[in-house]
């Protein structure tokens, strides 16, 4: 019984202390948690400790016993603000995105006719193969800017080498798409 007793009593206190907030109130919907005793609002705050074990003289003097040399921390506004304002507003450092245009809907005499709708995805898949072919041939300039780059910054050689790992791919890849684009009869 003593020892149900010792936990109700600490699980109150505890939930006392986690009521009371850092400034010394307590939350107004808690009928049952004591108040930590108030602090006169004249006393002075302990100042700086200096060397020679008391307070700094600047230190009491000034208004609230904070010393004039102590930075003081600018409010901002809390971070869940920013994120919230981030989703309404979107953030200015993020890359703009790029739409894709709508396609066109299949007409349906080309979706009735087999050879003319396997036409149509083939050309579809040639359009495809060309804008990689497109974007390799941009890329892989400066892939291999940023690697030269890394050589001269001293990446580790298995850093170096995964960047040229990806560079390797791509570009075979890409010829791989040429290859078959130029088999096919279509330009590249």
């Amino acid at each position: 019984m003593a020892g149900a007793l010792a936990i109700v009593v600490g699980i109150a206190g505890a939930t006392a202390a986690w009521l009371t907030f850092g400034d010394g109130t307590v939350d107004a919907g808690d009928s049952t948690a004591a108040a930590p005793p108030a602090r006169p609002a004249s006393s002075p705050r302990p100042g700086p400790l200096v060397a020679g074990g008391g307070t700094s003289a600047s230190a009491a003097s000034s208004p609230g016993g904070i010393a004039p040399s102590t930075p003081t921390v600018a409010e901002s506004p809390p971070a869940h603000w920013s994120l919230a304002d981030a989703r309404v507003a979107g953030d200015d450092r993020s890359p703009p995105m790029q739409r894709s245009t709508a396609e066109p809907p299949t007409p349906t005499w080309q979706l009735d006719d087999h050879a003319s709708y396997a036409r149509r995805e083939r050309q579809r898949h040639q359009d495809v193969q060309r804008a990689f072919v497109a974007a390799a041939d941009q890329e892989l300039p400066m892939l291999d800017a940023q690697i030269e780059r890394g050589r001269a910054m001293g990446l580790s050689p298995e850093q170096l080498a995964k960047g040229e790992e990806k560079r390797r791919r791509i570009a075979q890849m890409r010829d791989r798409m040429q290859a078959a684009l130029a088999a096919s009869g279509a330009t590249p």
